[in-house]
């Protein structure tokens, strides 16, 4: 019976301050708006910075080179390694008529789909090899080689092994040195079906003396080259636990023991530290490996002296100006709860004189705030997914594209955050409410 007198109370006194209850609407509505549309702007900056990365030096965390392919599986199925594939190096073959003498070379690749759309690779003319009888080549080596070849040319390659003076088998990451020979495994002919940009870095150094060349690896085994492909290279994505912890992660990769690190500030990751383990872990390990950093300081939200840094740093201050207008919300609606109080103030002496106790009575204003609150946040998650896509369209640039969905994660924080201000709004309105005067109050004129 009194809840439904109360009840009644508040709808009427809804209807009859039907400016004000608009009022504390649209003022929680637009705080959630703003809320949202900024958390998720700043997911699609960090989104966007990501994918450019990938679309520069490929979606890999860490690759390692040469490793031995019955010792794969114990990288692959890794419990911080996420994603994984791999390519197979077959060889060096003589590149004839190259006009760089410290790359006379082109090195001859074996991908699988998956490795060829992770990889980074632009295609520039043709199409991707679809078996092992089909190549594709790097423009890199007909502008800075000198040679020219064109889709649908066969190209015969004499597969070898670099060795030096002394028999030592070369790599990639040994540049071209005076003396060394070639050790003659196969010869080879291909169909020409695509041009490729030069790779990447993590693929093809810029010491490296062969031009690299790239054909379709048969996930099944059954290739023409199948013999030869002792060693191949892991490409690695971790987990967002072993990329927290990226140097321990890599160390039981490679099997080596991490050189503790001190940190100065316990519960603050210094990452100089990590890049000195990094670094040490480099030198000792049994595997080369890199570190494709230009897309772990965006997943990791690594912030270097870079063009980057002023972006995230609109970001943190876009972030600052949504705080200062939630505060402004704030400060909106208390006055609209003073202005309430002030306005029933007779109402509420009576309910304290029939016997309600104090956090009865502010739960009858409360209901009120309450239930608009909950309206405000509704209508203001749906306005700020349109909010965040003006805001990406405004700022995206031709070189990065942003990305369009509002992370959920946004409408989470900006619900709370909305609800924490009413609720602090609710409570300053509960100590108001207590030092209402109820003699005073009701000898007022109605």
């Amino acid at each position: 019976m009194v809840t439904s007198i109360m009840k009644k109370g508040i709808i009427r006194e809804r209807k009859k301050n039907r400016r004000q209850t608009i009022a504390v609407w649209i003022t929680t509505c637009i705080a959630t708006a703003l809320f949202a549309a900024v958390f998720s702007f700043a997911s699609s900056c960090q989104a966007g910075l990501i994918e450019y990365a990938k679309d520069l030096s490929g979606d890999y965390d860490y690759v390692f080179y040469d490793v031995p392919r019955e010792e794969a599986d114990h990288i692959v199925n890794n419990r911080k390694v996420a994603t994984a594939y791999q390519s197979v190096g077959l060889g060096y073959a003589k590149l004839s008529g190259s006009k760089n003498p410290d790359k006379p070379y082109v090195y001859l690749t074996a991908m699988d789909n998956r490795a060829m759309q992770k990889n980074a690779l632009h295609l520039i003319k043709g199409r991707m090899p679809k078996n092992d009888h089909e190549i594709l080549l790097s423009r890199h080596m007909m502008t800075n080689g000198g040679v020219e070849y064109r889709v649908g040319d066969t190209i015969t390659l004499d597969i070898s092994e670099r060795e030096d003076k002394n028999g030592n088998v070369l790599t990639q990451s040994s540049g071209y040195r005076t003396g060394e020979k070639l050790k003659k495994k196969l010869t080879a002919s291909f169909q020409v079906v695509g041009i490729v940009q030069r790779p990447n870095f993590g693929f093809e150094e810029w010491t490296a003396p062969g031009y690299s060349v790239i054909t379709y690896l048969n996930p099944k085994g059954d290739n023409i080259l199948e013999k030869y492909m002792q060693r191949t290279d892991i490409y690695c994505k971790y987990t967002k636990a072993g990329l927290r912890d990226r140097a321990q992660t890599t160390a039981d990769i490679v099997g080596v023991t991490l050189t503790p690190g001190v940190q100065k500030f316990p519960f603050i990751k210094d990452e100089r530290i990590t890049n000195r383990q990094i670094n040490d872990l480099m030198e000792r390990s049994p595997y080369r490996f890199y570190e494709n950093w230009g897309l772990i300081r965006f997943e990791r939200m690594d912030i270097g002296q870079s063009a980057y840094h002023m972006l995230y740093l609109a970001v943190a201050v876009t972030n600052v100006i949504i705080l200062a207008a939630a505060a402004l919300a704030m400060v909106v609606l208390f006055n609209l709860s003073n202005i309430n109080i002030t306005e029933r103030q007779r109402e509420l002496a009576t309910i304290k004189l029939l016997g309600f106790y104090d956090g009865e009575v502010s739960a009858y204003v409360y209901r009120e705030n309450i239930v608009l609150t909950l309206f405000g946040i509704l209508l203001g998650c749906f306005m700020g997914h349109w909010l965040h896509i003006y805001l990406v369209l405004s700022t995206e640039i031709d070189l990065m594209m942003f990305g369009r969905q509002t992370a959920p994660s946004a409408y989470v924080y900006a619900a709370i955050l909305t609800a924490l201000f009413s609720l602090l709004v609710n409570v300053l309105a509960h100590f108001r409410m207590k030092k209402i005067d109820m003699v005073e109050s009701l000898k007022s004129a109605e």
